[in-house]
């Protein structure tokens, strides 16, 4: 999630005759190019998707392949002040562990996701606000105390 892709599909009619492509199901973020097949785009939901790719010739001749297609969320560190990053202090795993800004050091406890319904999500944990959870920022993941981010 969160970075494009550009897969063709390949196909060919016996005939010679012009193809046109449609896909459906594809993972919120991705098309179809119509012409020539290509898929493109930026996943923006991790899951699975359920995809049909259907081929059709001007003589009306069609063939389709369906597959699922996974959307991993992908980890990074957020940077602010002085690039430092935002950490889940010592790595806890417990509710109302508090997050705070670091030294920058790739480990586990500062690498976020954006995961299902828009979750900032760091060591299984999500980003909540104080002011709405009453507790310190980082949660158990239910989707009503989430912090809810915009696409």
């Amino acid at each position: 999630m969160g970075d494009s892709v550009s897969v063709q599909v390949q196909a060919s009619s016996g005939s010679g005759a012009a193809l046109s492509y449609s896909a459906a199901g594809l993972p919120a973020g991705l098309a179809i190019n119509a012409g020539t097949g290509l898929i493109t785009g930026t996943p923006t939901t991790p899951g699975s998707s359920g995809v049909t790719v259907t081929v059709t010739d001007t003589t009306g001749g069609t063939g389709s392949a369906s597959f699922t297609w996974t959307v991993s969320s992908v980890t990074r560190a957020i940077k602010g002040h002085q690039g430092k990053c935002a950490a889940d202090l010592k790595g806890k795993t417990a509710d109302g562990t508090k997050i705070v800004i670091w030294a920058c050091n790739g480990s586990a406890s500062q690498s976020w996701s954006l995961g299902a319904a828009h979750s900032l999500q760091v060591l299984g944990k999500c980003l909540t606000d104080p002011a709405t959870a009453g507790r310190a920022p980082a949660w158990c993941c239910p989707p009503a105390s989430a912090a809810q981010l915009s696409s």
